[in-house]
């Protein structure tokens, strides 16, 4: 199974795209402007390219948490939209993850990012990942392959 991970951002968009544990291609789309109207379209023609050259299977989307900030946290809901858009568009099922998860995934839940990027490179034997965001968006694709290893066990157990 392909999949692509995506750690959303309004101004960084981390991606990575992992088959059966094998790094495909990892990176940031960079959108620039003042205003989100200005970086969603370049957002969503970076995604849409990632979406069309590698052609993946699901899309495993990290979830952010409101916080204090809910004028931004409404920005970054814009650009889930878009991405969640760009994969209905495409026929491609698309699954939330939430930042606990993803780390409970990798490694424990309160690692530092820092942490997260060392085990995600050794997990999936590639040199160290300077790009954050796209550590992260491989963060999300393991995870989102765990958690479909495990329903598919645990199926396999229900099973008569």
């Amino acid at each position: 199974m392909r999949i692509l991970g995506i750690d959303p951002g309004t101004e960084k968009c981390g991606y990575g795209i992992i088959e059966d544990e094998k790094t495909l291609a990892y990176d940031t789309i960079i959108a620039k402007g003042r205003k989100v109207d200005d970086r969603l379209p370049q957002i969503m023609r970076g995604v849409e390219a990632v979406i069309i050259k590698y052609r993946p299977d699901v899309v495993a989307i990290e979830k952010h948490f409101q916080g204090k900030y809910p004028v931004a946290a409404m920005a970054l809901g814009e650009v889930r939209g878009v991405i969640k858009s760009l994969c209905m568009r495409h026929g491609i099922k698309y699954y939330d993850y939430e930042p606990a998860k993803v780390k409970k995934a990798v490694l424990k839940g309160n690692a530092k990012k820092m942490e997260v990027a060392w085990i995600v490179s050794e997990i999936l034997n590639i040199p160290a990942i300077t790009k954050q965001d796209a550590a992260d968006a491989l963060a999300v694709a393991l995870c989102h392959q765990h958690t479909q290893q495990t329903m598919t066990r645990m199926q396999a157990l229900q099973k008569p």
